[in-house]
Parts: structure tokens; sequence; C-alpha cells
């Protein structure tokens, strides 16, 4: 394809695009007029107008706009703020089409990247055979993890609303429509959008996890549908074959924190997990029940005809002799049809199978999956004896492929427990068996001494007496857990994570309590779930390879580690280390963590899984997928990379098949390539200008969170008292319910500070550190963002959260504080910043605007932000009207209004926290 036909393509996109919004919008704009009032979409239209004029003269327009809303009714602000929010919605659903268009055609035109196949060509390319591929697809090992982190801003009946209008322009899209087809297809829209409109956008009161858990389950359902893709993609690229003798081995899985995070989390408890467990059991076995149904309406094939395979026709007879329900089943069945006979029995087993069950002794059922994959694989192997190799394409090696991801179990639920847990639950347990009085008041060394010391027979005569709640259902969990099968532990459930591990001691104790749980009171009667410590702080980050090297020099842990298949996991907080040390030092602090990590399990010859508890917005670690993975140090991944997928980020990549299949393709594309370059290098110039950037950013951002009044400002100058009443989630705001900055999440913290468009930890600090450089140094940093990924990763993300920065909105916000004496510096600062960090970051990638090189993303960004900034001046005047006047019936109201704002400012910001 020549570039003056590009493009011509890309212009007929653009086209399609525009073609799309206008049509959305002139839906919209019918919808308003006639559902709501003429005057509300004329008050609109003006304001629009007025916020248009803000990029040439932004305190002028800013008066404007307040004047004109401080006229306005709580009810029309709200009919404002509903329908600017709904528009930003179905923006998003064109730009999602639009970015499926572009990839269809980029499919046809074989000018697709970062895709499996590219990984393929390009290691091809540096000397890598076939038998080498094998070994690295055979080795690779990624799985997201959709946690329970509340997020995500919408409803799940507005998510399928939106679903539902997303498959309409789908339809729309359709070249051979007739006229009338098109006219019926609109006025569809036109329904749905009226349903979409008088369906209330907010919950009227936060999730129950298991809720949250459906939630979830949208983006699972089309996973199932994509899972047989990938793998085909992969087989075509790397004429790759799983290996029969290991019916479970699989180079991609899930994971789940939804039921199991149970860190500052109250509603999650031991029979919340339970109940978690059985759910995904009883929805997965649903789901293979209608793949064997789908498989036996094309599989009735007669033995007249074909040879089939003796030992499934005996293996059959005898599972009719064990169980006489199933034979009078398959006695209606036509005789000659054994294939479906045997499909038949494979039916009837999982309809045994909804329970999930910790006995081995389950009549008919399946204990596990491998014995469905067993069954399965005896109808390929009739199949290849009979030559009839081409059935087998199709829905069978699509059920196959499937229970290779899902099992039976659909995710692996991670066992998550903070510290302070632990550290509460040992503490009781040796205090009231007479162990010690007070083992949370020993040093390190002396709890480390106490904990390898042969206790546990002793705690376990009061694990069911006297306990706290907390502690008698955290000892429930662990034994639990130590009910379940050897295989169930490696399927249905993943790591035992640490939250705010400091000390190796954090994870000593919890070996040390799951002894305690385990019948024999033994270490090797404990049950083989692998522990993960969690370092999230910046100092935790830096001391995290000495934790780790501590834990596998031990002689009782190094026994338990030895059972593990991962190797040893080591998550890595994004989210908390930003928020307690900023952007650019925190990821500094990761980086460095992550090799230091990979050289203990060198030197120490063990397995290393890292996972990365990345956030969907920038100051959480966010950001594009691939781009962060590739950035990463090869010596860290090795084939093997479990992510976080967490709030609307979870909608975004799911929802869509298409869109879902591209961002596993880029998972796929990014891991394989990363992992097959050598361990990272760096010089010393680079090493040491980086950390001086880091060490001046984190002093840039400690000063900012340091300062008299920024908890004040926090609290009057964001959206975080709007944030915090948000129900969209299970899970309590703070950790333990104090008031204090140390004790807010990490998650409301960014969300509040990206409504006011000043994401902090999401750039601050990065401005004041490369202002602080020589001259020769700044040039050097222009070299780095040109040759080192992680460097221009980090940059790079940091563009894009100044690129919907608005320091004069922020200002606005800062005007609400009751002290503006004490506010307006600390904005001051915030403003001053960003300029900086705008200067450096054109410097760094030579260029003269910011997103000047990604015009496609410039200009959506230009046409998103004055309508932005309009929902920023609603939330404003509300909060306002609400300091004005305190009455119990108007403050019901506007609080309500508050919670459209937010959502509507997620929505047109594509993000939240």
């Amino acid at each position: 394809m020549t570039q003056n036909t590009t493009h011509q393509q890309n212009i007929k996109d653009d086209r399609a695009l525009r073609r799309d919004i206008h049509l959305m919008s002139w839906l919209l704009g019918r919808l308003v007029r006639e559902h709501g009032e003429e005057q509300d979409w004329q008050t609109l239209h003006q304001l629009r107008e007025i916020s248009l004029q803000r990029k040439d003269d932004a305190a002028s327009a800013d008066q404007k706009i307040a004047d004109a809303l401080s006229k306005l009714s709580v009810e029309e602000h709200m009919t404002l703020t509903r329908a600017i929010g709904m528009y930003f919605d179905l923006v998003n659903l064109a730009e999602d089409r639009h970015r499926v268009r572009v990839l269809r055609q980029r499919e046809v035109s074989h000018n697709q990247s970062e895709t499996i196949k590219n990984a393929a060509s390009s290691l091809r390319q540096t000397g890598m055979d076939n038998a080498q591929l094998q070994q690295l697809i055979d080795n690779l090992n990624i799985e997201p993890v959709f946690t329970a982190h509340p997020t995500e801003a919408k409803r799940r009946s507005l998510r399928r609303s939106l679903m539902r209008l997303r498959q309409d322009l789908y339809v729309l899209d359709q070249e051979n429509l007739t006229s009338e087809e098109r006219h019926r297809q609109i006025q569809r829209m036109k329904r749905d959008l009226a349903a979409l409109w008088y369906t209330d956008p907010v919950s009227a009161r936060k999730p129950t996890v298991l809720e949250e858990l459906g939630r979830n389950l949208l983006a699972v359902r089309t996973l199932w549908q994509i899972v047989p893709h990938i793998f085909q993609n992969i087989r075509d690229a790397f004429s790759w074959q799983p290996d029969d003798d290991k019916p479970l081995q699989t180079p991609f899985r899930l994971g789940n924190w939804v039921g199991g995070d149970r860190d500052g989390n109250p509603f999650v408890t031991c029979a919340v997990t339970r109940k978690t467990l059985q759910k995904l059991r009883a929805k997965v076995v649903q789901l293979h029940q209608r793949e064997c149904q789908k498989v036996r309406k094309r599989l009735t094939l007669s033995t007249a005809e074909c040879h089939i395979n003796p030992q499934l026709t005996e293996q059959l007879k005898q599972y009719c002799q064990r169980w006489p329900k199933l034979a009078k089943r398959i006695e209606r069945l036509h005789p000659d049809e054994w294939l479906v006979h045997w499909l038949a029995m494979i039916d009837f087993r999982l309809a045994h199978s909804q329970h999930f069950t910790t006995t081995t002794d389950s009549g008919p059922a399946y204990t596990s999956a491998t014995e469905l994959a067993s069954d399965v694989r005896m109808i390929r192997e009739s199949l290849l004896e009979a030559g009839l190799d081409e059935l087998i394409c199709g829905s069978l090696q699509q059920w196959e492929d499937r229970i290779r991801v899902f099992g039976l179990h659909l995710m692996r639920v991670d066992i998550r427990i903070n510290s302070q847990m632990v550290l509460d639950a040992v503490t009781q347990l040796m205090q009231q068996a007479d162990i010690h009085q007070n083992y949370a008041a020993l040093d390190e060394s002396q709890r480390q001494s106490m904990l390898t010391t042969d206790h546990a027979q002793r705690a376990a005569v009061v694990t069911g007496k006297h306990l706290s709640e907390q502690t008698a259902d955290l000892m429930q969990l662990l034994q639990l857990l130590q009910s379940l099968t050897q295989e169930q532990l490696n399927q249905a459930v993943g790591p035992l994570i640490v939250s705010m591990t400091h000390q190796p001691s954090d994870i000593m104790a919890v070996l040390w309590l799951l002894k305690v749980a385990s019948p024999a009171h033994r270490i090797d009667d404990a049950c083989c779930i692998p522990i993960a410590p969690l370092f999230e702080t910046i100092d935790d980050l830096k001391r995290s390879d000495n934790i780790l090297t501590t834990l596998i020099t031990d002689k009782q842990y190094s026994r338990f580690l030895a059972h593990w298949p991962e190797g040893q996991m080591c998550m890595l907080g994004y989210s908390d280390s930003s928020k307690d040390g900023g952007y650019l030092a925190s990821n500094w602090s990761l980086l460095q963590t992550q090799r230091r990590l990979a050289q203990v399990a060198r030197e120490h010859d063990i397995k290393l899984t890292l996972f990365h508890g990345r956030g969907g917005a920038i100051g959480r670690g966010g950001g594009p997928a691939a781009r962060a993975i590739i950035s990463l140090p090869p010596e860290s991944v090795q084939g093997h990379l479990r992510i976080t997928e967490q709030g609307e980020v979870i909608a975004e990549r799911y929802d869509d098949p298409a869109i879902a299949h591209r961002h596993l393709e880029q998972l796929f594309w990014a891991t394989l390539m990363v992992s097959s370059q050598k361990p990272s290098q760096m010089t010393d110039m680079t090493e040491q200008l980086t950390r001086q950037l880091s060490e001046s950013s984190l002093k840039a951002y400690r000063d900012l969170v340091q300062c008299d009044g920024f908890e004040n400002y926090l609290h009057h100058a964001t959206a975080l008292t709007q944030v915090e009443k948000l129900p969209i989630g299970s899970r309590p705001s703070r950790r333990t319910g104090a008031a204090s900055i140390e004790d807010l999440r990490a998650i409301p913290y960014t969300f509040a500070w990206n409504q006011v468009r000043m994401p902090i930890n999401a750039f601050y600090g990065l401005g004041e550190a490369v202002a602080c450089l020589t001259d020769e140094q700044k040039q050097h940093t222009i070299k780095l963002y040109q040759d080192w990924p992680w460097f221009r990763a980090v940059i790079d993300n940091a563009e894009l959260a100044l690129a919907r920065c608005e320091p004069q909105i922020a200002m606005r916000y800062a005007m609400l504080c009751p002290d503006t004496e004490t506010a307006m510096p600390i904005w001051e600062k915030l403003n001053r910043e960003f300029e900086l960090a705008v200067e450096a970051v054109l410097f760094i990638k030579q260029q003269d605007r910011i997103c000047g090189h990604i015009p496609w993303l410039a200009r959506s960004i230009s046409v998103r932000n004055p309508q932005v900034d309009l929902l920023n001046h609603i939330q404003l005047s509300l909060l306002r009207k609400q300091a004005d006047d305190p009455g119990v019936d108007s403050r019901q109201s506007i609080e309500q209004a508050l919670r459209l704002t937010v959502q509507a400012i997620a929505a047109g910001l594509r993000n939240t926290g």
C-alpha cells in the first residue's frame, strides 16, 4: 500500500468515525428534546459554545459558565450532566467501533503490528528454531487477574445497554443494508437510547461481593469466545502442539480477586470465598455443557460408517454399569452413534459437577479438570484412528482449548490478606496458647525465631476459642484451603498474597498459621498454596530483595517453596508506591526492585513470577499494556506475566470481542518479545542520571504532600468526598476507617485528583527533577528516550496524563477551600509543576506540543476537553450550592447530582482511579 493510499484510507476511516459520532449526537439531541425540555438542549448548546472559548480566554469563559449555572436548579444540573455523560458514553462506543474497524483493515492488508505472528517472525529472524520456539511457548504463562477494585463507575445494567448500542453500530457498518433495514436499525437505537436515558446511572447501594463477581463475569463471557482464536493464532504462528501428557498445560489463564481479596474489606469472609468458588464452578460447568451440546450436534457419526475406538465403547459400558441413570439416558439415543453416547456421558457427569466440593468420592461428578480433559481427548483419538482429522478442527478443538484455560474453576481466586491481620492473628494465638504474651512487641529477629520454633500444635488447641472475629475467620479460611486437593489448589486458587509486606516475618507468619491450620500441624501436611509478598511502599520496594533472600534461605520456607509449580511469586504495588513517593520515584523503585528480585532468583536458582499490580489510571501504573510490558527488565519476565485488570479498564478491554482479542495478542507479543531479549544492562551514567531524577522527583512530591494544609486541600479542593460516597464497590475506601491520608487507599486518592484535572501521582515531581539537571544531562535524556523502552514508557505515560490536565479548572476547586490563604499556594505549586512537566516532556521528546506525534489522540482530547471542562463547572456549581444550602432535602438531591458528575467526568476522561 502506497503512502497516498494509506492517507486516503485514513481519511475514509475518520469519516466513518465522524459519521457515527454525528449520528449518535443527533439521536441524543432528539432524545433530550423529546424526553426532557427543549430549553435544556438550548442551555447545553450555549454552555458548550462558551466552553469552547476557554482556549482563548479561560478566565472570562469560566466566569460566564459559573454565572449561567448559578441560575439553574439542581434538577437542571442533573439533566445537563446526564446529557453530557451519555454523549461521552456514545462517543466512547463510536471510538471503540472505529478502533475495531481500523484493526480489521490492517488485518486484511497484512499491516497489523504487535501480533503473535509478528513475534514468531521476529524470533525466527534472531535464529530461533522450531524446537526453541516450542519450548518458549511451553514456558509461557500469561495471566490477567480481574480485581475487586471499585474503579468502574458504571452500573452493570448500563454496561449491558451500552453493549446493545455497540452491537447496533456493528450492524449499521454492514455495507449491504437496505434503506429499510437501516431505518429499522436506527429506530432500534432510538429505543435503546431511551432505555439508557431512563436508567439510573448510579447504583442506589454498594454492590455485594458476589454482585461484583457477576460484573467481572461479563468479561469472562467475551474471553470464553476469543480464547480458542488466540490459541489458533499461536498454532498458526509457531506450529505449536500442546502436550497431551499435560492436558491442563496452558500459556494463558485467568485470575480473580473478587471474593478472595479481604484486605480492608470486612465483607469478604471465609463463607463468601467458598460461595465465590462455588459460583465460578457452576458458571464454568454451564459453559462446558453448552460446548458439549454443540459438539454433540456435529459428531453424529455411525459405527456402521466409521471405526470407533473400542476403548471408548468399553469405558462407556463400565460407566453405564456404575451409573444406572446414565444407562437409561443412553438407551434413548441412536444405538450406532457411539460418539453421541460418549458426549451424553460427559454431559451427564458435568450436570453432577455443579457444586464445588472438597471430597474425592463424588459419584458421577468430575473431581478434576484433568478427568474432563481426558474424556474429551478420547473423542479426538477416536476421530484420528478413524482418519477423520478434519472433524477435530472447529468445535472440538475449541472446547479442548477452553478446558485448558478455564478447567472446572473458570478463574483462579487469589487470597489477599493484610500483614496487620496476620500479625494480629499470630499475636492472639501465641498469647492464648501461652507461647508468648506479646508477639507483636518483638523485634524482627525475635519474631523469626518464634516462628521457626515448633509451636504450631500448641497454638492449634486454641484456634476455635476466644479469638477475635477477624482471626477466627482467617483460620477458617486457612482450614478451607487445607481441605482442597492439590489439583484444586493449583487450578481454582491463586496465591495467598500478603499486602503491606514490610519484613520476612510477615510471610513466615502466614506459613506458621498454615501449619496451625493443617490437620497434623506439620509443614509437610500444610497445603501447598503459594505465598506472595506484596511490596507497595517505596521503602518496602527497596528492601524487597533482602526480604526474599531471607525467606528462600530459611529451611522451612524453602521446603514449602519446592512444592509450588510457579516458584516464588512476588507482587509489586504500583498504586501505593505512586501515592507514597510520586510518579517517577515509584517507577524507578519498581524497575530496580524487579532487577534485584530477578538477581536473587538467579543466584539461588529458583523460578520467579512477578505479579504487576497495575491500576487503570497512569498514576496507578496504567497506560498501554504492551508498552508497559516491553519496558520490563527481560530477566524479570522469562515468559511469565501476571498483571491486574482493574475497574473501567475491564469494560474498555473486554466488552468488545475484537478489542479483547487485540489486547490479548499484544500481551502475548510483548511477553514473547521481552522474554527473548538479553538481561538489561545500564551504563553508570544512565543509572546515576535516572537515580538523580528519581530522588529529585521524590523530594518534590514529598514536599507537596507533607506541606501545611495539604490534607485539608485534598478534602476540600478535590472530589474526594464525592468519590468516597460512590456506591461502586463493596470495599471501603479506607483500610481501617481512619481519616488519615496514610489510611486512604490509592484508588480514591487517584480518582479524586483525576476528577479535578490534576492527576498529581501521574506526573508531579517529573518537571522539577528535569529542571534540576545540567544542560549536558538534559541532552542525555533525549537519547534515553530514544534508546530505552522503560524511560520512553515513563515519559509517554506522563504525557498522556498531562494532556488531560487543566490547571485553571483545578484552581476553581482550590477556591472552594475554607482557608484559601493556605490552599492557593498549594495550587500554585501544582500549576508550576504542571508547567515544568510539560516543558520537560516536550524537551525530552523534541516536539512542540503535547501529544503532537499522535494526531488522532490530540484531536480526541481537544474535542473532549471542552465538554469535560463544562462537567467540572457543573460539579463546582453543585459544590457551591451544597455549601450555601446545607438542608437535608436539598443535600440529598445535590449529592445525587454530584455522583452523576463524577461518573460523567470519568466517562469523558475514559479514566477513574
